[in-house]
């Protein structure tokens, strides 16, 4: 660590150590969220100040030890000053997340990784068995995942929790990029929700099925129906098959989202679970009118060279309560809700 970044980030790293020791315990799970990341190779400072956010996640994370890292998702991006999406060839591509991946994993060797909808060659959707070879194959002593896709779910059997890691943004044949498509849904009927009695299960994405991106988003009634089948007990129904949810046990307690690149939560009536989005690790700081942001959206405040550069979560699920508190590290604040309820 240089001189210069430990003078800017010192008093971060400690008061968020400090925080995240008080919420230790045996019975609290503990993990980051970071999102967004935007990796551009020929942008100096977006490369440095990523080196910065790694060096402030490993230090914090020698200190606390959670479980896992979570990442919701483009950890690519593509520059509109650059207006050739060739730049983002295949071997481009692969080098950029092979590097991105290897310092996480530097971090936490529990890393897992969300497909984003800039992860993939010419910073497009990612190709699904591409994606999984890439990203989730690393982990086969502790994933289960679906046929070399990019969907896959991971359990934590001490606390007795499943987090389940959803492929939203793909290439298909017929130009759908946004979605869970069929055979997703039915993967997630007959094994992602098939958890043992007293189960917790966490969903991960990059894009909601609910809020501000609904309108893009294919097959967004049928996610929104098949969870309010499995959260009431009760027959799930679509033109292509069903699933009988009464004898399912566990319950489905958030979504973790990225994408839109501001903070913001909500409960919808549609969807069982509270959604919790993290704004980005880049730093971008969107502009209402200019970027989607819903109406409940923080966008944080960013600096080069303040502790404002960097921006991730620790969060902290009390498995007994459902309380579940989130530190911010960098731009914003400190989040708390019970997801339990």
């Amino acid at each position: 660590m240089s001189t210069a970044h430990a003078t800017i980030f010192k008093e971060e790293i400690d008061n968020t150590v400090r925080k995240l020791l008080k919420y230790r315990s045996p019975d609290r799970f503990i993990f980051n969220i970071v999102t967004d990341t935007h990796l551009f190779p020929d942008d100096r400072q977006s490369m440095a100040r990523f080196e910065h956010s790694i060096e402030n996640l490993c230090a914090v994370s020698a200190a606390v030890r959670p479980n896992c890292i979570f990442h919701l998702g483009d950890m690519l991006w593509w520059n509109p000053q650059v207006d050739n999406p060739t730049y983002w060839n295949e071997e481009r591509t692969a080098g950029t997340l092979n590097y991105a991946r290897s310092e996480f994993l530097s971090c936490n060797k529990n890393t897992f990784f969300v497909p984003g909808n800039h992860d993939g060659a010419g910073a497009s959707e990612p190709n699904p068995s591409v994606w999984s070879r890439q990203m989730v194959d690393l982990h086969e002593s502790s994933v289960t995942h679906h046929s070399g896709v990019g969907y896959y779910f991971v359990d934590f059997k001490e606390y007795k929790l499943r987090a389940v890691i959803l492929m939203s943004c793909f290439k298909t044949p017929d130009g759908v990029h946004y979605g869970y498509f069929k055979d997703q849904l039915l993967w997630l009927c007959r094994e992602a929700l098939q958890v043992p009695k007293g189960y917790q299960i966490l969903l991960f994405a990059h894009m909601t099925p609910v809020g501000p991106t609904v309108g893009r988003f294919h097959n967004a009634d049928l996610f929104c129906e098949l969870m309010t089948a499995f959260s009431t007990r009760t027959v799930f129904r679509s033109a292509d098959f069903s699933h009988d949810f009464k004898n399912a046990e566990g319950s489905v307690s958030a979504m973790f989202v990225g994408h839109g690149h501001v903070d913001w939560s909500e409960k919808f009536s549609c969807l069982p679970c509270r959604v919790i989005e993290t704004a980005c690790n880049l730093l971008h700081v969107p502009q209402f009118g200019k970027w989607p942001i819903p109406e409940n959206g923080e966008p944080r405040p960013r600096a080069y060279g303040t502790v404002t550069e960097d921006l991730w979560d620790t969060a902290v699920l009390n498995m007994k309560t459902g309380q579940l508190d989130i530190v911010r590290f960098g731009s914003g604040a400190d989040r708390h809700f019970n997801i339990f309820n």
